[in-house]
């Protein structure tokens, strides 16, 4: 178990958050789609997130149209 601290300035007392190890589950997945020939598998870094028209997401804004 670790102790993650989060920021509590301004917050109310129902803060939480919730972690879990998934490495060997995303490297299955990777493995998975490696193994598809018409999947190229490409690695990256997020440098920013985008908002469903092209401008800088904002938290609690729509990342994609449903």
């Amino acid at each position: 178990m670790a102790e993650v601290g989060y920021p509590l300035e301004g917050r109310g007392e129902d803060v939480a958050g919730r972690a879990f190890h998934n490495g060997r589950f995303v490297m299955q997945l990777r493995k998975a789609a490696k193994s598809v020939e018409s999947v190229d598998v490409t690695q990256a870094t997020v440098k920013k997130l985008l908002n469903v028209d092209g401008g800088e997401w904002a938290d609690g804004g729509a990342l994609c149209r449903t």
